[in-house]
């Protein structure tokens, strides 16, 4: 007996000891699986029904097979799933090329809305009017000094037309040349001077409204005097306005009234006829 007892007295003490070193170098009991081909972890999902994320991931517990310290291998599914970003349509190389240089082309070209669409040009009728009138289209539609060309080359019809022909190809779209080209062909100084005698000589017709003649008088103005400044102009067409009426009465009448303008001048002037014509 005393035999037994001191075996399992040793037994005891082999037990406690061996416990003892394995709690002091934290390392447990291994099973017979060898390292690296372990159970797959246990995964616990975390369900958010608020935002729709679902989150995976190991259990903290050490599966059955693997050691402290051991690597555990990833699982086949992925740690985060997001369904929003699953869900997105994927844009194939082609797509994202096309849309990247649809927005380069736009950014290059400046705005391509055109608001105000400026009207054709024939040649027949007077071109500082028609200049002033794409000026204004171009400055509504916000076009840059290549769009203007390119809309101003676009724009010539019948006659005007024929200016291109005349131009080398490379000066086609630049605007300043066209409008130079334009103007030689369509208001030389020569002609200039034709419209200078022209408003000089102008007389109320017998069939003439008084604002017809006040508006002839003020484009024969213009033409004549294209680069004077805008009061000039505007002067210069009432003392031809008031030189071209029949009656000499109704002059000496609107001259004593001082009337600052054109416009005020015709007023006066149909007031004036009114009154007698009552």
């Amino acid at each position: 007996m005393s035999n037994i007892d001191d075996q399992i007295a040793k037994i005891s003490r082999h037990i406690q000891s061996f416990s003892e070193n394995t709690i002091q170098h934290g390392q447990g009991f291994t099973s017979s699986t060898p390292r690296g081909q372990g159970v797959r972890p246990k995964v616990v999902e975390n369900k958010e029904h608020d935002s729709g994320v679902v989150t995976t991931g190991p259990s903290l517990s050490t599966p059955v097979g693997l050691a402290v310290g051991d690597t555990l291998p990833l699982p086949d599914r992925d740690i985060i799933t997001n369904p929003q970003v699953n869900n997105r349509k994927s844009i194939g190389p082609k797509q994202e090329s096309t849309k990247n240089q649809s927005t380069a082309h736009a950014v290059s070209s400046g705005s391509n809305d055109v608001k105000i669409k400026p009207s054709k040009y024939d040649g027949l009728t007077p071109w500082m009017d028609y200049l002033s009138h794409f000026e204004m289209c171009a400055l509504v539609n916000m076009w840059s000094e290549r769009q203007k060309g390119l809309y101003l080359a676009v724009s010539l019809i019948v006659q005007a037309q024929a200016v291109l022909d005349d131009l080398p190809k490379e000066k086609r779209q630049i605007f300043s040349d066209l409008v130079f080209a334009l103007e030689e062909r369509f208001a030389p100084s020569s002609q200039m001077e034709l419209y200078r005698v022209q408003f000089k000589e102008r007389c109320q017709k017998a069939s003439e409204t008084l604002p017809e003649l006040g508006q002839s008088d003020r484009r024969l103005s213009n033409l004549a005097y294209p680069t004077a400044p805008l009061e000039l102009r505007d002067t210069l067409a009432k003392e031809q306005f008031l030189d071209a009426l029949v009656d000499s009465e109704m002059r000496l009448r609107i001259k004593q009234s001082r009337p600052k303008g054109l416009n005020d001048t015709i007023r006066l002037a149909v007031e004036l006829e009114a009154l007698q014509q009552s």
